[in-house]
Protein backbone atom coordinates (compact mmCIF):
# COMPACT_ATOMS: atom_id res chain seq x y z
CA UNK A 1 0.00 0.00 0.00
CA UNK A 2 3.05 2.43 0.72
CA UNK A 3 4.46 2.06 -2.50
CA UNK A 4 0.62 2.91 -4.05
CA UNK A 5 0.61 5.53 -2.19
CA UNK A 6 4.51 6.56 -3.24
CA UNK A 7 3.28 6.64 -6.40
CA UNK A 8 0.25 8.54 -5.88
CA UNK A 9 1.75 10.89 -4.23
CA UNK A 10 4.27 11.55 -7.27
CA UNK A 11 1.71 12.60 -9.47
CA UNK A 12 1.79 16.28 -10.40
CA UNK A 13 -1.08 18.34 -8.48
CA UNK A 14 -2.99 19.91 -10.44
CA UNK A 15 -6.84 21.22 -9.58
CA UNK A 16 -8.29 18.70 -12.22
CA UNK A 17 -5.74 15.49 -10.79
CA UNK A 18 -6.83 16.77 -7.18
CA UNK A 19 -10.74 16.13 -7.60
CA UNK A 20 -10.34 13.33 -9.46
CA UNK A 21 -7.83 11.24 -7.12
CA UNK A 22 -9.43 12.73 -3.92
CA UNK A 23 -12.51 10.53 -5.58
CA UNK A 24 -10.80 7.88 -6.74
CA UNK A 25 -9.24 7.25 -3.24
CA UNK A 26 -12.02 8.04 -1.19
CA UNK A 27 -14.09 5.39 -3.21
CA UNK A 28 -11.18 2.71 -3.08
CA UNK A 29 -10.38 3.04 0.88
CA UNK A 30 -13.95 3.27 1.84
CA UNK A 31 -16.34 1.32 -0.49
CA UNK A 32 -15.41 -1.25 -2.63
CA UNK A 33 -17.06 -4.96 -2.84
CA UNK A 34 -15.49 -8.07 -2.90
CA UNK A 35 -15.43 -9.99 -6.19
CA UNK A 36 -17.01 -13.69 -4.53
CA UNK A 37 -19.54 -12.72 -2.19
CA UNK A 38 -20.38 -8.91 -2.41
CA UNK A 39 -19.90 -8.11 1.11
CA UNK A 40 -18.65 -4.72 1.62
CA UNK A 41 -15.39 -3.92 3.61
CA UNK A 42 -13.84 -1.19 5.09
CA UNK A 43 -10.50 -2.34 6.44
CA UNK A 44 -7.72 -1.25 4.27
CA UNK A 45 -5.19 -3.93 4.20
CA UNK A 46 -7.51 -6.66 2.23
CA UNK A 47 -5.86 -7.56 -1.05
CA UNK A 48 -9.17 -6.60 -2.70
CA UNK A 49 -8.93 -3.25 -1.33
CA UNK A 50 -5.16 -3.02 -2.73
CA UNK A 51 -6.33 -4.09 -5.99
CA UNK A 52 -9.54 -1.60 -6.43
CA UNK A 53 -6.30 1.20 -5.01
CA UNK A 54 -4.06 0.48 -7.76
CA UNK A 55 -7.06 0.52 -10.27
CA UNK A 56 -8.05 3.98 -8.97
CA UNK A 57 -4.48 4.61 -9.28
CA UNK A 58 -4.22 3.83 -13.09
CA UNK A 59 -7.70 5.32 -13.82
CA UNK A 60 -6.30 8.11 -12.07
CA UNK A 61 -2.94 8.27 -14.24
CA UNK A 62 -4.97 7.66 -17.65
CA UNK A 63 -7.25 10.57 -16.74
CA UNK A 64 -4.12 12.67 -16.21
CA UNK A 65 -2.22 11.34 -19.14
CA UNK A 66 -5.76 12.35 -21.30
CA UNK A 67 -5.91 15.50 -19.75
CA UNK A 68 -2.28 15.97 -20.94
CA UNK A 69 -2.77 15.01 -24.19
CA UNK A 70 -5.84 17.36 -24.53
CA UNK A 71 -3.74 20.20 -22.53
CA UNK A 72 -1.18 19.35 -25.47
CA UNK A 73 -3.52 19.44 -28.35
CA UNK A 74 -5.37 22.56 -26.84
CA UNK A 75 -1.75 24.22 -26.93
CA UNK A 76 -1.34 22.65 -30.15
CA UNK A 77 -4.86 24.32 -31.63
CA UNK A 78 -3.45 27.79 -29.91
CA UNK A 79 -0.45 27.80 -31.76
CA UNK A 80 -2.24 26.83 -35.25
CA UNK A 81 -4.89 29.04 -34.60
CA UNK A 82 -2.49 32.25 -33.88
CA UNK A 83 0.07 30.92 -36.81
CA UNK A 84 -3.47 30.75 -39.06
CA UNK A 85 -4.43 34.07 -37.81
CA UNK A 86 -0.63 35.66 -38.41
CA UNK A 87 -0.95 34.13 -41.80
CA UNK A 88 -4.66 35.56 -41.87
CA UNK A 89 -3.63 38.75 -41.32
CA UNK A 90 -0.36 38.56 -43.23
CA UNK A 91 -2.67 38.00 -46.30
CA UNK A 92 -4.97 40.44 -45.59
CA UNK A 93 -2.13 42.68 -45.51
CA UNK A 94 -0.86 41.78 -49.00
CA UNK A 95 -4.40 41.92 -50.14
CA UNK A 96 -4.62 45.14 -48.63
CA UNK A 97 -1.28 46.33 -50.67
CA UNK A 98 -2.56 44.07 -53.91
CA UNK A 99 -5.54 46.35 -53.54
CA UNK A 100 -3.28 49.64 -53.50
CA UNK A 101 -1.39 48.44 -55.52
CA UNK A 102 -4.43 47.81 -58.10
CA UNK A 103 -6.02 51.44 -57.25
CA UNK A 104 -2.78 53.31 -58.10
CA UNK A 105 -2.59 50.96 -61.63
CA UNK A 106 -6.25 52.13 -62.49
CA UNK A 107 -4.84 55.49 -61.46
CA UNK A 108 -2.15 55.55 -63.40
CA UNK A 109 -3.96 53.95 -66.32
CA UNK A 110 -6.91 57.04 -66.20
CA UNK A 111 -4.12 59.50 -66.41
CA UNK A 112 -2.42 57.72 -69.24
CA UNK A 113 -5.46 57.69 -71.04
CA UNK A 114 -6.35 61.30 -70.46
CA UNK A 115 -2.62 61.89 -71.69
CA UNK A 116 -3.13 59.78 -74.81
CA UNK A 117 -6.41 61.42 -75.31
CA UNK A 118 -4.77 64.91 -75.27
CA UNK A 119 -2.00 64.10 -76.78
CA UNK A 120 -4.22 62.69 -80.06
CA UNK A 121 -6.26 65.90 -79.79
CA UNK A 122 -3.06 68.21 -79.87
CA UNK A 123 -1.59 66.10 -82.43
CA UNK A 124 -4.69 66.58 -84.41
CA UNK A 125 -4.25 70.43 -84.00
CA UNK A 126 -1.06 70.36 -85.35
CA UNK A 127 -1.74 68.49 -88.08
CA UNK A 128 -4.44 70.95 -89.22
CA UNK A 129 -2.17 73.96 -87.88
CA UNK A 130 1.08 72.22 -90.17
CA UNK A 131 -1.38 71.97 -92.98
CA UNK A 132 -2.69 75.60 -92.53
CA UNK A 133 1.12 76.52 -91.88
CA UNK A 134 2.05 74.58 -95.23
CA UNK A 135 -0.42 76.24 -97.29
CA UNK A 136 -0.05 80.07 -95.70
CA UNK A 137 3.74 78.60 -96.94
CA UNK A 138 2.83 78.23 -100.32
CA UNK A 139 0.24 81.26 -101.20
CA UNK A 140 3.73 83.30 -99.38
CA UNK A 141 5.78 81.56 -101.71
CA UNK A 142 3.61 82.29 -104.33
CA UNK A 143 3.24 85.53 -103.57
CA UNK A 144 7.13 86.58 -103.30
CA UNK A 145 6.76 85.01 -106.70
CA UNK A 146 4.55 86.89 -107.96
CA UNK A 147 5.67 90.40 -106.24
CA UNK A 148 9.42 89.68 -107.44
CA UNK A 149 7.51 89.08 -110.78
CA UNK A 150 6.05 92.04 -110.29
CA UNK A 151 9.63 94.15 -109.01
CA UNK A 152 11.07 92.85 -112.72
CA UNK A 153 8.08 93.76 -114.62
CA UNK A 154 8.54 97.39 -113.22
CA UNK A 155 12.70 97.81 -113.20
CA UNK A 156 11.74 97.18 -117.05
CA UNK A 157 9.45 99.64 -117.09
CA UNK A 158 11.60 102.10 -115.55
CA UNK A 159 14.69 101.10 -117.95
CA UNK A 160 12.11 101.78 -120.63
CA UNK A 161 10.59 105.07 -119.29
CA UNK A 162 14.13 105.86 -118.06
CA UNK A 163 16.04 105.43 -121.74
CA UNK A 164 12.30 107.19 -123.25
CA UNK A 165 13.25 110.00 -120.65
CA UNK A 166 15.96 110.38 -121.77
CA UNK A 167 15.19 110.43 -125.75
CA UNK A 168 12.67 113.07 -124.88
CA UNK A 169 15.28 115.11 -122.76
CA UNK A 170 17.45 115.09 -126.07
CA UNK A 171 15.20 116.21 -127.81
CA UNK A 172 13.74 118.80 -125.98
CA UNK A 173 17.21 120.24 -125.91
CA UNK A 174 17.47 120.03 -129.90
CA UNK A 175 14.39 121.54 -129.63
CA UNK A 176 15.57 124.55 -127.66
CA UNK A 177 18.46 125.16 -129.47
CA UNK A 178 15.87 125.50 -132.60
CA UNK A 179 13.60 127.09 -131.03
CA UNK A 180 16.67 130.17 -129.90
CA UNK A 181 17.70 130.12 -133.27
CA UNK A 182 14.34 130.33 -134.30
CA UNK A 183 13.49 133.35 -132.43
CA UNK A 184 17.42 134.80 -132.70
CA UNK A 185 15.86 134.49 -136.67
CA UNK A 186 12.77 135.98 -135.77
CA UNK A 187 14.00 138.94 -133.92
CA UNK A 188 16.26 139.83 -136.48
CA UNK A 189 14.03 139.30 -139.33
CA UNK A 190 11.45 141.88 -136.67
CA UNK A 191 14.39 144.21 -136.43
CA UNK A 192 15.17 144.42 -140.53
CA UNK A 193 11.42 145.17 -141.09
CA UNK A 194 11.01 148.13 -138.28
CA UNK A 195 14.43 149.08 -139.19
CA UNK A 196 12.81 149.73 -142.78
CA UNK A 197 9.65 150.76 -142.21
CA UNK A 198 11.68 153.65 -139.88
CA UNK A 199 13.40 154.05 -143.08
CA UNK A 200 10.69 154.68 -145.48
CA UNK A 201 8.65 156.86 -142.44
CA UNK A 202 11.72 159.33 -142.51
CA UNK A 203 11.57 159.08 -146.75
CA UNK A 204 8.12 159.98 -146.90
CA UNK A 205 8.70 162.54 -144.33
CA UNK A 206 10.98 164.39 -146.47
Amino acid sequence: MSAVLTSVAEIPVRPLQLAVGAAATATGTYYYVKQTTGEIATTPGDPVFEQALVQATEVLRAQMMMHEREQDANRILKEEIDRMKKTLYHEEEILKMHEREQDANRILQEENDRMKKTLYHEEEILKVSLAEAEEQHQKDVEYIAQLEQEKFDLTEQVTVLNDNLNEITQLISIQSVECANLTKDCVQDWEKLLEKDYRLQVSVES
